[in-house]
């Protein structure tokens, strides 16, 4: 199951100077969040997926479920995320052939019969990774979370239905999107993030 991903991409790769600067203004156009300049810098969103363009770079970050699909719950299929892609480089206008995938998030929202932080309590202290947990005001665990000391990779697992109420709450939503093959269960997520990826 992927979800965010950050894709960079040289725009000298895909553009001569003349037309870089009529893509990012119609780039500008189009999204209603746009903020910069087409001579140098401009960031926003499309949907959920956010950009900017640091020097010469197209940098798009964001959640290629919620971006397909409005949530990241169900799981993907590798047809899905071809589909992410092509519909990215549409609402884009641009080709991604050449873009490098600096980061990614992937992993399983699992129905549990029980309350995640039952399970969450299970997870002890691994070899050679650093643990991190964060509690809710109950002190009941809402969090693990494993990293490398490197900063290169992240294995982090909480209540998924949680987590979106949250949100939710946060952004003063009226509806959360929870797929009906989760609704009223306990959700687990377990995630696995790659990141630092060469560029």
């Amino acid at each position: 199951m992927f979800d965010n991903v950050r894709l960079t991409l040289c725009l000298n790769d895909v553009f001569s100077h003349e037309q870089r600067y009529q893509w990012k203004s119609n780039l500008m156009r189009k999204c209603k969040d746009a903020s910069g300049s087409p001579d140098y810098f401009i960031s926003g969103h499309i949907k959920n997926i956010k950009f900017s363009t640091p020097g010469n770079k197209l940098i798009i970050f964001g959640s290629i479920a919620k971006f397909l699909n409005g949530e990241n719950c169900t799981p993907l299929k590798r047809n899905d995320v071809e589909a992410a892609i092509l519909k990215l480089e549409e609402k884009f206008e641009i080709d991604l052939l050449k873009s490098k995938l600096t980061y990614v998030e992937f992993g399983p929202s699992i129905a549990v019969n029980e309350n995640p932080r039952k399970y969450l309590n299970l997870f002890d202290q691994p070899p050679r990774l650093n643990k991190y947990i964060a509690l809710l005001y109950t002190k009941e665990i809402a969090t693990v979370t494993y990293d490398s000391k490197t900063g290169f990779q992240e294995f982090i697992l909480y209540n998924k239905l949680k987590e979106m109420e949250d949100k939710a709450r946060r952004g003063k939503k009226k509806e959360i999107n929870i797929p009906k093959d989760y609704i009223g269960k306990n959700v687990i997520r377990i995630e696995y993030k790659i990141k630092k990826l060469l560029e």
